[in-house]
């Protein structure tokens, strides 16, 4: 994830902006983001996206991030980023967020929805109990072991079929 010797990607604009953070965060790209409103009375970062700028710092190890004094020019550096230990391990969220992926495939399409997970979290077992008792779902759970699957610890295959939620107070037009 190291970002070192990573060529600099630069954009300008505001369009996407958070997007290109999250992304050169993730990949351990350079990111260089200039002319952000540069033709608005008001240029540069607004006050939420200077707050994300903060938080992604914050959760980020090894970043360097400059600002010029309109907010204008942003070059940010990501050097390490400290993903928690069930993406490391090579699931697709976090353990924290492992009932929400769960919910999304439980109010999905009435179709098969597979997600890759890390071991799961206490929490996650839980919720897989109230998600049977409020949905009548079950979910297939498969062990894969590191040899099975390319990169990182034990991961968790879960499958089901989705329950085709629909809003019924949507007002369709």
């Amino acid at each position: 994830m190291a970002g070192g010797g990573a060529q600099c990607l630069s954009f300008a604009g505001c369009n996407f902006l958070r997007q290109r953070l999250v992304l050169s965060t993730l990949s351990g790209r350079p990111l260089k983001i200039r002319k952000i409103r540069a033709k608005e009375e008001d240029p540069g970062l607004r006050d939420f996206e200077a707050c994300f700028i903060r938080l992604i710092d914050k959760v980020t190890n090894g970043s360097r991030i400059e600002i010029n004094q309109t907010g204008e020019i942003c070059f940010l550096f990501f050097l390490c980023c400290s993903l928690p230990d069930s993406i490391l391990q090579g699931g697709c969220v976090d353990s924290t967020n492992q009932s929400l992926a769960l919910l999304l495939m439980t109010l999905g399409q009435q179709d098969v929805s597979k997600v890759l997970l890390g071991p799961l979290s206490p929490y996650t077992i839980e919720f897989l109990r109230h998600l049977r008792s409020f949905f009548q779902i079950m979910f297939k759970i498969e062990m894969k072991s590191p040899e099975e699957e390319c990169k990182g610890g034990e991961k968790v295959l879960m499958t089901c079929v989705g329950t085709g939620f629909s809003n019924l107070s949507k007002t369709i037009r």
